[in-house]
């Protein structure tokens, strides 16, 4: 309990004047997390502030990373420079490797513990089903990394580079073929497939009180988890509703066919949510004609109905989807059927 009430005071008082060291002594894991972002050097006894200006760091984006590594229950803050999701893309990529290197690491130490223990036929049983289970988890992980370096990376280096290109043409409209608003990083897989080797690695222990070495190894596996579910919460809250407004952007300035093309150079960090429930056929066919690029008033004239009735229905596939953005829709429309020429066009 004191340990909970220490954690949560100290993420009410992280802030520009809060001493980095203290909060690394707090939290050891941040320390590979700092190098990734680039932060090097003696900064032993700074504060946040001092540190983010002796290393040319954006201030606000080091203290959401901070916050979002230390803290389940962080909700965004502030803005964040537009080119933070190059940095935010590349500091997460370079954990994955890690992730694996490590889960190959402790699961084999684990299992060799285990196949030197002499165990009764039940244990071996258990042994066996471990294995299994440490398989499957390890598919979800490589498969995760492999959409990151293939899908999601390459997928935020063409935004990025779209959003700051004023060359706009309808072959680079491509871009509309994925949408970062349905990555899945199957981190529900993961979680249940950690709490089936969780609970036969709690049974192991039972026979191995006083194998210290085991023990750790058991441990350290149940914290490279956490450090997995902190990598999907930076994703959710910091990485991608940067993209999903880049994205919008994009998407918006070809549907408008628009010459000039408005960047913000700084991003707000809204809530994310996850989609649910499922839309009525009317909300089909307006989110249908959303999709396509028409305007209220327009899909009113389309449909024969009122206009505050197409803005209660887009209200309504909002509030179902929990889809606030234009190219994030446009995608779920595409994969659902409800229109069949994706790649949208910006030629008069």
């Amino acid at each position: 309990m004191y340990l909970c009430t220490s954690k949560d005071f100290l993420m009410q008082k992280i802030s520009p004047d809060s001493i980095l060291s203290d909060l690394i002594l707090q939290y050891p894991s941040l320390v590979p997390v700092m190098y990734l972002a680039g932060i090097c050097g003696d900064f032993n006894g700074k504060a946040v502030r001092q540190v983010c200006k002796d290393n040319a760091i954006n201030e606000d984006y080091l203290l959401n990373l901070l916050k979002a590594f230390t803290d389940e229950k962080f909700v965004p803050t502030a803005t964040l420079p537009s080119y933070s999701v190059l940095q935010l893309s590349a500091l997460l990529s370079a954990r994955y490797p890690f992730f694996l290197d490590q889960f190959d690491f402790l699961t084999k130490e684990i299992l060799k513990n285990l196949m030197h223990e002499r165990m009764m036929s039940g244990k071996h049983l258990m042994q066996s089903a471990l294995k299994d289970l440490f398989a499957s988890y390890r598919l979800l992980l490589s498969t995760r990394l492999e959409q990151q370096n293939q899908t999601v990376n390459p997928h935020i280096a063409t935004v990025y580079e779209l959003y700051y290109s004023p060359d706009y043409t309808s072959e680079r409209s491509d871009i509309l073929n994925y949408s970062l608003e349905f990555y899945d990083g199957r981190i529900d897989l993961l979680r249940e497939s950690f709490a089936a080797i969780r609970k036969l690695l709690q049974k192991t222990l039972e026979f191995r009180l006083m194998d210290l070495r085991y023990a750790s190894n058991v441990f350290a596996f149940y914290q490279l988890n956490n450090d997995l579910l902190v990598q999907d919460r930076v994703e959710q809250k910091l990485l991608r509703p940067l993209v999903l407004q880049m994205e919008e952007s994009i998407i918006t300035t070809f549907h408008k066919k628009n010459k000039v093309f408005g960047r913000n150079n700084f991003l707000s960090l809204p809530v994310v949510e996850k989609p649910s429930n499922l839309l009525t056929s009317r909300e089909k066919e307006v989110l249908r004609l959303v999709a396509k690029g028409l305007m209220n008033k327009e899909i009113a004239d389309q449909l024969n109905i009122g206009l505050t009735t197409v803005i209660s229905h887009r209200k309504n596939i909002v509030e179902k989807l929990r889809i606030k953005t234009i190219p994030g829709l446009t995608v779920y429309a595409y994969t659902h059927g409800y229109i069949d020429d994706f790649l949208l066009t910006n030629e008069d």
